[in-house]
């Protein structure tokens, strides 16, 4: 998908886009840096609007950056599994 992402302008440029809106949304709501998980969210924020930043302006040179560490196979399991305990954990603190 990283292959498709990189050689198609259009799914590139609507993939930044979106991740930058995102990013520039909640950077703009929330740019808190005053307990773990404000801060938590905060960085969140600011990656995807740095995301969305190389994917725009580099993302050829971005994209192949990512592909140096591949996430197949054993990893990609474990690394689901985290990143849905984090948004649970994140939802949960924000609801409570």
């Amino acid at each position: 998908m990283i292959d498709e992402l990189r050689d198609n302008t259009a799914l590139g440029f609507l993939t930044g886009a979106f991740a930058f809106a995102l990013g520039a949304a909640m950077v703009a709501v929330h740019n808190l840096w005053t307990g773990p998980l404000a801060i938590v969210v905060s960085l969140v924020g600011w990656a995807a609007l740095i995301e969305g930043v190389l994917i725009l302006a580099i993302r050829r040179r971005f994209l192949d950056l990512v592909k140096v560490v591949p996430l197949t196979g054993a990893a990609e399991v474990p690394f689901g599994i985290a990143i849905i305990v984090l948004g649970v954990v994140l939802l949960y603190a924000g609801l409570a």
